[in-house]
């Protein structure tokens, strides 16, 4: 390593093509698309994947204008654009799919509990007292809201109650 410029190379290969990267803001970028295999250094594994749906997940579902200028700025990931991404993503479909807003209710209630609105849901993971459902009620009129933890179904009438 001299003046910014880090060598990599296999003595005991000649056959093996040096890399060579450039100091840039602290960090060394090689410059070069690495080809997408399996590379051994001195022992060391190193694996590059150079797949556009993988960045474009890593980097948080960006469109495509930001991925490309991501890509072009950092050749040290192999890609220098998004041209090749699979048009539809699962994930980008869901975000920018939206649906009108309820439309305002008629009715008004006047006095508390005259009605009541509930959810029953039940969690992945019971929490440490085993508890499996969050029952929930909310009040129309005072916006009150009660949450109950509860281990099976058959104690949401009892919570009612």
């Amino acid at each position: 390593m001299e003046d910014g410029v880090c060598t990599i190379t296999k003595p005991s290969d000649e056959t093996f093509e040096p890399i060579i990267a450039y100091e840039r803001n602290g960090l060394f970028s090689f410059g070069v698309k690495i080809p997408e295999k399996l590379v051994t250094l001195n022992g060391s594994f190193l694996v590059f994947i150079q797949n556009r749906d993988l960045w474009h997940a890593r980097l948080g579902h960006p469109g495509k204008s930001i991925s490309d200028a991501v890509l072009k700025n950092n050749p040290a990931i192999g890609i220098s654009d998004s041209k090749n991404m699979d048009e539809i993503c699962d994930i980008c479909v869901r975000r920018k799919l939206s649906r009108k807003g309820f439309a305002e209710s008629k009715t008004r209630t006047t006095e508390v509990l005259q009605l009541v609105h509930s959810d029953l849901c039940e969690v992945r993971v019971p929490s440490l007292n085993k508890n499996r459902y969050v029952l929930c009620f909310v009040d129309d009129f005072s916006r009150e809201v009660f949450v109950y933890l509860l281990p099976t179904k058959d104690l949401v009438f009892d919570r009612f109650l």
